[in-house]
């Protein structure tokens, strides 16, 4: 499967799962997806990540913050 597959199923997995947990009574909110690989080497020199294999360096991942009762 091309990147641009895998990154367009991803998209469609998040969606899903958005739609799912708004459903069920999330708020969603989103942090970063992509990151260059400067950002990721910072993020492990400081303990923010543990990897330079991060799926953030291709566009397969997404931080997301879940919310229910402003909390």
């Amino acid at each position: 499967m091309s990147l641009v597959n895998e990154q367009a199923a991803f998209l469609l997995d998040v969606c899903k799962l958005i739609e799912e947990a708004t459903r069920q009574g999330f708020v969603v909110t989103a942090g970063e997806m992509y990151r260059t690989p400067e950002q990721q080497t910072l993020y492990v020199k400081t303990g923010r990540s543990k990897t330079m294999n991060s799926l953030h360096l291709t566009r397969r991942a997404v931080d997301l913050n879940f919310f229910r009762d402003g909390k």
